[in-house]
């Protein structure tokens, strides 16, 4: 699971473990991980790693999933969380932001796919959820143009892992959430303003994703799922049970 210390991820990383499931959790911010493994150990009795790296990189990914294999044996499922974002006009952006976005949204996903995959090819089975965002699928938001464009690319890059995937027994499939109350929600609203009120908990995304890894999905892959506040779980129960997608782009 990355990006897992905070918002969706700690929420995410949390909804696992509650679930039985042995949870690694990789982000670049070092006391905040640790902080929440041992929360998720305390609370749930679940055996934790926290890992500390950066997901652009790919040293730290390769040591991501060889600490994972070494200590667990195996990667049934991979969350591809982290996200950054940074508004700007694109006319006035930044180049450094840009990459910055890039790096963390795009190629770590790319990154941690790749490297996973790696080893779930092995066993012939897994399951990749990546979290893409509203704002890669809609019309485009004025100063959210590298956020929109990164968050577009990770949902064809799911189409993509899908597609190459399969014959390994491998699904790939996207949540798309909108707002959702986190730190990145906050830093927008500080920077740009806005009205929030609907925004969704990081446990309503959470409990989606459990969706996406469980029986309901069961050889459902190359999907983009709307996700909280877009439709509630009911909903995307649903849709699982009759393996429709909310996109099929």
């Amino acid at each position: 699971m990355t990006g897992s210390s905070q918002g969706i991820g700690r929420a995410t990383a949390f909804a696992f473990a509650e679930e039985g499931a042995e949870v690694v959790l990789f982000d670049i911010n070092a006391r905040k991980i640790e902080e929440t493994s041992h929360d998720i150990s305390f609370s749930t009795r679940r055996r934790t790693l926290a890992l500390h790296g950066d997901v652009g990189k790919k040293a730290d990914v390769e040591r991501m999933v060889k600490t994972t294999i070494d200590e667990f044996g195996r990667i049934d499922i991979l969350t591809n969380n982290a996200g950054i974002w940074r508004g700007s006009l694109l006319a006035e952006m930044e180049e450094e932001d840009w990459d910055a976005i890039f790096d963390v949204n795009v190629k770590g996903v790319f990154l941690c796919s790749q490297l996973v995959a790696q080893e779930m090819i092995k066993r012939k089975s897994g399951r990749i959820i990546n979290i893409a965002s509203a704002a890669g699928k809609g019309s485009g938001v004025a100063s959210w143009g590298a956020y929109c464009a990164s968050k577009a690319a990770v949902i064809m890059l799911t189409k993509v892992l899908a597609k190459e995937l399969r014959p390994f027994g491998i699904t790939a499939n996207a949540l798309c959430p909108g707002a959702t109350d986190t730190a990145l929600l906050k830093n927008i609203i500080s920077t740009q303003g806005g009205d929030y009120r609907h925004a969704a908990r990081p446990g309503d995304v959470a409990r989606a994703v459990i969706f996406l890894s469980s029986d309901l999905a069961e050889g459902v892959t190359g999907k983009i799922f709307d996700g909280p506040p877009q439709i509630n779980i009911e909903t995307l129960r649903k849709i699982l049970e009759g393996h429709k997608s909310a996109y099929d782009g």
